[in-house]
């Protein structure tokens, strides 16, 4: 059994989405390590920490200090953006990660959002520290970040690079791997649903799909906290 967990949390959210299963956890004598994602420590990142390259920097740094603990492979539960940051470890350290548990994998934000991405994706380099069509430069500069709109915008990309980073490696994965799905979870798509149904084919994935209504956090669910549990002890 490994003892040693991994919870990597969402974008919006942080540490606190996984209480109640790090209770479970302790219950159970399994050691459990929930940091926050870069920017999240005390509100929504700035535009200099929204960058794909510091979660990815971060996360690797989190598996390498689990790692020195002990010579016990790691466990990962990935909620939402976590569940791709977990997959994209499961795919770089073979080695060290036992298992992922991944949940709510994130594929869209709302309607609108993705309208004002699509139009911006592949047609120029965009974040929030440079112009962009009905853009204001200095308000993404502040320290807040910016509007919502911004904020989804650049979100939106930073998930695109990594999900796209993510199928073209996926057939290469030897990680036993779970997923927790909602059917009516609103971040799913005709268009991005693509992910989940690769893996819902992959010999190394078991995909529990089922109707828990639009619910995105579904680590709030005793019944999907007890699973985990169960699949972190197998």
């Amino acid at each position: 059994m490994s003892n040693k967990v991994l919870l990597l949390h969402g974008m919006t959210s942080s540490p606190a989405a996984f209480n109640e299963l790090v209770s479970d956890f302790e219950e159970k004598n399994i050691k459990s390590f929930a940091p926050s994602l870069p920017g999240y420590r005390f509100n929504m990142p700035t535009a200099k920490e929204l960058r794909l390259c510091n979660y990815e920097h971060e996360t690797d740094e989190y598996l390498n200090y689990l790692s020195q603990l002990g010579k016990e492979k790691i466990t990962i539960v990935g909620q939402s953006f976590g569940a791709l940051l977990a997959l994209r470890l499961a795919l770089n350290f073979p080695d060290i990660v036992k298992k992922i548990i991944i949940i709510s994998v994130p594929l869209d934000f709302r309607e609108q959002s993705t309208r004002i991405a699509l139009s911006l994706i592949g047609k120029m380099p965009y974040s929030l520290c440079e112009k962009a069509p009905g853009i204001n430069k200095s308000k993404a500069s502040s320290k807040h970040n910016g509007s919502t709109e911004q904020y989804e915008v650049t979100s939106l990309k930073v998930l695109s690079n990594l999900k796209n980073d993510i199928l073209k490696k996926l057939k290469h994965l030897t990680t036993d791997t779970i997923v927790y799905q909602s059917v009516n979870d609103y971040h799913l798509n005709p268009y991005s649903a693509r992910l989940v149904k690769l893996l819902a084919t992959h010999s190394q994935v078991t995909v529990n799909l089922k109707d828990y209504g639009q619910l995105h956090s579904l680590v709030s669910i005793p019944e999907v906290r007890e699973g985990i549990v169960k699949e972190v002890i197998s």
